[in-house]
C-alpha cells in the first residue's frame, strides 16, 4: 500500500516561530492592527471551520484498505496540539509532521526531505495530496506521485484511478 501524505493547514509566522512571537511581531509590526491581531490569537479556536466530512471518509477508507497515512503541514506547533485534541481524524494519521516543529515550511524541499527521513521512505513510494499547486509543483519535482486536491469527490476518481481506493 503507498504511504499518502495530505495537507492540513494555512500559513502563518509561527511556522518558523512560536505562535506568541509571531503575534508579538505582527501587533509591532501592524500597530493598527494590533487588537485584531491579538483577538485571532486569543479566539484562534474559533476560526477553523472544521473537518470536511467527505475528506474525513476518504481518510478512514484509505486508512481501513491499509494505507500509512502521514501528514505534512504548515502549523504552528501551538496551534496544531489544539487542533489534534479537539479532532479525531487526526489520530488516522501514523505521522504528522508540523512546519512549526522543524522550522521549515512547504514549499521548501527541505520539510519533504525531513518528512521521507521520518518515515523511512523514498518519494517514488509515496502519494502526495496538497491543495496547494505551489507544493504539489515542488513534490513531483522531488520525485512524489502527486494529486492536487481539489474536493473530496475529484480526490476520490483519481484515488480509484490508481486503483488505491
Amino acid at each position: 500500500m503507498p504511504h499518502i501524505s495530505l495537507d492540513g493547514g494555512g500559513r502563518f509566522l509561527s511556522d518558523l516561530f512560536s505562535f506568541a512571537e509571531g503575534v508579538a511581531d505582527l501587533c509591532r509590526r501592524f500597530p493598527a492592527y494590533a487588537g485584531l491581531i491579538k483577538v485571532y490569537d486569543e479566539r484562534w479556536e474559533e476560526s477553523i471551520a472544521g473537518p470536511i466530512e467527505p475528506t474525513v471518509r476518504i481518510l478512514r477508507r484509505l486508512k481501513h484498505a491499509g494505507c500509512r497515512l502521514h501528514g505534512l503541514s504548515n502549523w504552528s506547533v501551538e496551534k496544531f496540539e489544539i487542533a489534534r485534541l479537539k479532532y479525531e481524524f487526526l489520530r488516522l494519521f501514523d505521522t504528522i509532521l508540523v512546519s512549526g516543529e522543524v522550522k521549515l515550511i512547504k514549499p521548501d524541499p527541505r520539510i519533504y526531505a525531513v518528512l521521507l527521513e521520518r518515515i523511512g521512505r523514498k518519494p517514488e513510494e509515496c502519494l502526495f495530496v496538497d491543495d496547494s499547486l505551489v507544493n504539489i509543483t515542488t513534490a513531483d519535482q522531488l520525485g512524489f506521485n502527486a494529486i492536487h486536491f481539489q474536493s473530496p469527490e475529484k480526490l476520490e476518481d483519481e484515488l480509484r484511478s490508481l486503483s488505491i481506493l
